[in-house]
């Protein structure tokens, strides 16, 4: 696993504009279902470039991102947490309910509040099955 980590971080070193938003979710993805450490250069660069490529991410490439940076225990970059929400809003019509549940589960596993305005404008969306339907509003969940 460290092999990689290790190339991945090679990899966005040496063709940086290369990487798109599907290459930094689905990398970060893989390392956290791996339980694979991750340096924290590899976790600043991958953050970096999805900073700069945040208008790029769809709903899923967005939650698959947010939840494996929170399953890696990586502390959130504050500048992305706040780039990701405003995407995450501008999109919020194509989250389904699994990108809605890794969006949240990961601004929370990294210790960020999910924005007010985030919140407002997903508790109109479809709701993640939890076994039981709920009409309650996001934001009682994570009080």
């Amino acid at each position: 696993m460290h092999e990689l980590a290790s190339r991945s971080l090679e990899v966005i070193s040496k063709k940086p504009g290369s990487i798109v938003a599907q290459d930094v979710a689905n990398t970060l993805w893989a390392l956290s279902t791996l339980d694979a450490k991750v340096a924290p250069e590899l976790a600043k660069r991958m953050q970096g470039r999805a900073i700069r490529i945040a208008h790029t991410f769809n709903a899923q490439h967005l939650g698959s991102l947010i939840w494996a940076l929170g399953e890696l225990g990586v502390v959130a970059d504050p500048e992305l947490a706040k780039v990701m929400q405003s995407r995450a809003i501008e999109i919020a019509p194509s989250f389904d309910a699994e990108g809605i549940s890794n969006l949240f589960g990961g601004l929370l596993a990294m210790g960020v509040e999910p924005d007010s305005e985030l919140l407002t404008v997903l508790d109109g969306q479809k709701r993640p099955q939890w076994g039981v339907r709920t009409r309650r509003p996001y934001r009682e969940f994570i009080q």
